[in-house]
């Protein structure tokens, strides 16, 4: 008869080896015996598992550490076979992924990064992409903003991220073509990072199209062109600014700069015209002149001038004070039907050419008050008149705004409108230059 135990104080065996035996009760249902059956044929004894999936037909890749054979698996009814290789690459190219270099690189960052380098240079700090930092880590480390344009030619898929390691920030901004969109509560693109070691990412939509992500804010104001006109011939045309015809109030300012006195600044219309000179701060309507205190800025320097319409009385503020100028009540809305028909910067019915630089150049279809004038600059400099600022609560009024080169790359011959549709061309050789206030 069989033995009923085996004793537990025999000696523990921690491996196995093939020919190693084990006890075994033979014919449990007649007469019992216990017998001994080696490792290896107790393994061969194991069920083996299979299932139909020839239509997988592949040849998959484990790696080293799952180097298994298809009897131990039991896949040999697979259609498949099962590959000992270590190089990921050669699974991925199998599997249909692509190679590990270009598998889900136009949609996803890699598990591993490398960076890409540029250098910065100019005043602001600045550097284009190029496709060498595809899916790549750009880290920038100035104490300076740094500005990044984002070119069009990038390629379908193109992804990066930036990392801001110094005290400076990074501003994308979108060149010519290129689009870039980001969530935010505001009206504003978030596109520039939050602080040190903040980190943003270029996410790609379609072609040359983005959404920027991760530690984001609205970027500075930048203020990199302006308008340089020559005296002769020069002029900014804008067509009809309709929207200033007929109406009671509107506020209309901007920057200017010059040595050369009795220079248009801007006029509306032909016979019933409104105008602005460098000197003596002049509005002119159909032939009558009105002279507004005595102010004159024709000593080289910026400044800012605002002529604000409000039901008949027009007033010139000059470097947000109207205390060196007055009033006049000379344009008088019942002859405004047509005094900007023909909307120009910088010139006015062929005579009186400006002979500086304009910057800046701002409408509202409100009047402004004396207590925001002052608020439309900061630290005698412009802001971004989008937004409101202090005193100044009337950005929702603005209804054309020129920044002269700033949203056009400080390149070509158009000048767009930002807030409105009244794109304005440069006209006999008036340029974008890098004068700035």
């Amino acid at each position: 008869m069989a033995n009923k135990k085996i004793f537990a104080d025999l000696t523990e065996l921690s491996t196995a080896a093939a020919d190693d035996v084990l006890p075994i009760v033979d014919d449990t249902t007649g007469t019992p015996t216990t017998k001994k059956i080696s490792v290896s044929n107790l393994m061969a004894q194991a069920p083996v598992q299979t299932a139909d999936i020839s239509g997988f037909a592949t040849t998959v890749s484990l790696g080293n550490h799952e180097a298994l054979t298809s009897a131990v698996h039991g896949i040999s009814a697979f259609g498949a076979t099962l590959v000992d290789d270590t190089d990921a690459a050669a699974a991925r190219t199998t599997l249909g992924l692509g190679t590990a270099a270009t598998s889900a690189s136009t949609d996803f960052f890699p598990s591993s990064y490398s960076t890409q380098t540029y250098t910065a240079s100019g005043t602001p700090l600045a550097f284009t992409l190029t496709s060498a930092a595809k899916n790549k880590v750009v880290t920038v480390n100035e104490t300076s903003n740094v500005y990044v344009t984002v070119p069009t030619g990038l390629g379908a898929g193109f992804n990066c991220k930036f990392v801001q390691l110094g005290a400076g920030k990074v501003v994308l901004q979108a060149g010519s073509g290129a689009l870039l969109n980001s969530y935010t509560p505001g009206s504003e693109i978030q596109n520039t990072t939050l602080g040190q070691y903040a980190e943003i990412e270029l996410v790609p939509v379609t072609t040359d199209s983005y959404v920027i992500v991760g530690n984001s804010t609205t970027g500075p104001f930048l203020n990199n062109y302006s308008v340089s006109l020559d005296g002769t011939n020069d002029y900014v045309d804008y067509g009809v600014l309709g929207a200033l015809n007929s109406v009671s109030a509107f506020t209309i300012s901007t920057w200017i700069k010059t040595s050369t006195a009795n220079r248009m600044v801007f006029s509306g219309g032909t016979s019933n015209r409104m105008s602005l000179l460098a000197a003596g701060a002049q509005v002119i309507l159909g032939g009558t002149t009105a002279n507004i205190g005595s102010t004159d800025y024709d000593d080289g320097n910026w400044h800012q001038i605002t002529l604000v319409y409000n039901s008949g009385t027009v007033t010139i503020y000059s470097d947000g004070s109207s205390t060196a100028n007055g009033s006049s009540s000379i344009f008088a809305s019942s002859t405004q039907s047509s005094a900007f028909n023909t909307f120009r910067i910088g010139q006015v019915a062929n005579l009186y050419y400006f002979n500086g630089v304009i910057d800046e150049f701002a409408v509202w279809s409100s009047a402004l008050s004396s207590s925001e004038i002052p608020d439309i600059q900061a630290s005698n400099a412009p802001i971004d008149l989008r937004s409101d600022n202090g005193n100044y609560t009337s950005s929702s009024n603005l209804i054309n705004y020129w920044r002269m080169g700033d949203n056009d790359g400080g390149s070509g011959t158009t000048v767009t409108d930002l807030v409105g549709t009244l794109d304005g061309t440069l006209t006999n050789g008036a340029s974008f230059t890098a004068d700035t206030p």
